[in-house]
């Protein structure tokens, strides 16, 4: 009778056990429904923020959200090609010689292709800034760094994944305190 209590009683435990892994993975799902939370808790959407943040008139919203769109078309344009350059870039490193014209070559094409991004980025808020009125763009001016955020990928280490113990994501030793190698 000893052994058969215990039996149920292991099973129960596991079974709740696995309900609440269930309930947990649900209701991480839906708060993740949205996308990844931005730093700073910034919402995402970047025209409802600033509508809050700089108390937009409809026809600001309108023109905002027409730049967003224009913005995201051309954004991912110059990212895709962007990305298209990193393979031609590391190809340089198969084989014993290294052709250093052809390698500084690929870099200066990463380096124009970065340097696109943030042009149109700038640009960008530039137009979105040129949309406020001077009341608009005084707060504007205060929240642009934590818009920026809110349209930041996240920050991605070697092989697409985070940075382990990088300051993003608060574990780890602040940088420049990290222990000497071996401890």
């Amino acid at each position: 009778m000893n052994d058969r209590f215990f039996t149920r009683l292991v099973i129960i435990v596991l079974v709740l056990i696995n309900l609440g892994t269930l309930g947990f993975i649900w209701v991480g799902h839906q708060r993740l429904a949205d996308g990844p939370p931005r730093p700073g808790g910034a919402p995402k959407d970047v025209v409802g923020y600033l509508t809050k943040q700089l108390g937009l008139t409809s026809g600001q919203q309108d023109t905002i959200a027409e730049l967003q769109n224009n913005f995201k078309r051309d954004i991912r344009e110059a990212e895709e090609n962007y990305r298209s350059l990193h393979p031609p870039y590391f190809n340089q490193l198969q084989g014993a010689d290294v052709d250093s014209a052809k390698v500084e070559q690929a870099l200066d094409a990463l380096t124009e292709g970065s340097r696109k991004i943030e042009e149109l980025t700038f640009n960008h808020f530039r137009k979105v800034r040129a949309v406020c009125n001077p009341g608009q763009q005084k707060r504007f001016d205060e929240i642009v760094n934590d818009v920026m955020h809110m349209l930041a990928p996240p920050q991605r280490g070697f092989g697409g994944q985070p940075p382990p113990g990088g300051p993003r994501d608060g574990n780890g030793p602040p940088p420049g305190q990290e222990p000497p190698p071996g401890k």
